[in-house]
């Protein structure tokens, strides 16, 4: 938009010079404080319509080189405002299974609004946070009830264990024979899971038999099962034996005072 030169002038004017400090509604001055023969290039930048403009010489009656004096300030009147202030609200979700629905009547409903830090609004939004709060409480009691019921039927969640107990029972009968880890890892096969049909990494056979065996000490039982001796006829009775045999022939029988 080309603008004459004194309005031009009158444009730039309307703005404190960047480059000389010289106040709005006055010319630029040069360095020895005289009026500017032409504005300063960062002053008329600032006008939208002179942006492109190399130059914006001063009027005639700023009697260029003269002693530069005060002129009368601007009076910038602000436009009237003809709409009201406008108020965003902020709704959100975090997982895509929550709704945004809810949120969205309270801030476009006949609550629109009525939130204010200093007045009412406060209160009522401290209200519901505290609802909030105990919903989540609720949710999180119901969810660990849950755990432990689930717990209570052997079902503990997480991923399936690599070495069901089948698995386990028959690699601590290998190893009690005497048969490597890596070995019986070899003979062991997965059953489900994304790696069923492959063997059980060494690693993972260790930490179940580790795990077996600490169980095993948990509950007071052996950490490994004796090995059991099948005795043949004619075989020599034990140590063990021989006293368990005088022990029972030395008791009554229990049926000797009814005899009686």
């Amino acid at each position: 938009m080309d603008l004459p030169p004194e309005r031009a002038a009158l444009a730039v004017e309307r703005h404190d010079c960047p480059n000389c400090d010289a106040p709005a509604g006055s010319a630029c001055r040069t360095r020895g404080g005289k009026t500017a023969a032409k504005y300063h290039t960062p002053r008329f930048v600032l006008v939208p319509a002179l942006r492109e403009e190399l130059e914006v010489l001063v009027p005639a009656n700023r009697h260029s080189g003269c002693a530069w004096k005060q002129g009368p300030a601007l009076a910038v009147v602000p436009a009237p405002r003809t709409e009201r202030p406008v108020r965003i609200g902020y709704a959100r979700t975090s997982t895509a299974r929550q709704e945004l629905a809810s949120q969205l009547e309270l801030l476009t409903g006949p609550l629109t609004g009525i939130y204010d830090p200093n007045g009412m609004g406060a209160m009522f939004f401290a209200v519901l946070a505290v609802a909030g709060q105990i919903e989540r409480n609720y949710i999180r009691e119901k969810t660990l009830e849950g755990q432990v019921a689930a717990a209570a039927k052997g079902n503990h969640g997480g991923r399936p264990k690599v070495i069901d107990d089948d698995m386990l029972t028959f690699a601590v009968a290998l190893k009690d024979k005497g048969v490597p880890v890596p070995e019986i890892a070899k003979k062991l096969t997965i059953k489900t899971g994304k790696n069923a049909g492959k063997n059980p990494s060494v690693a993972s056979l260790y930490r179940a038999l580790a795990e077996a065996e600490e169980a095993a000490a948990d509950d007071g039982l052996p950490r490994r099962p004796k090995p059991v001796r099948i005795r043949r006829p004619g075989d020599p009775l034990t140590a063990e034996e021989i006293d368990l045999r005088e022990r029972l022939q030395s008791q009554p029988h229990p049926n000797s005072e009814i005899r009686s």
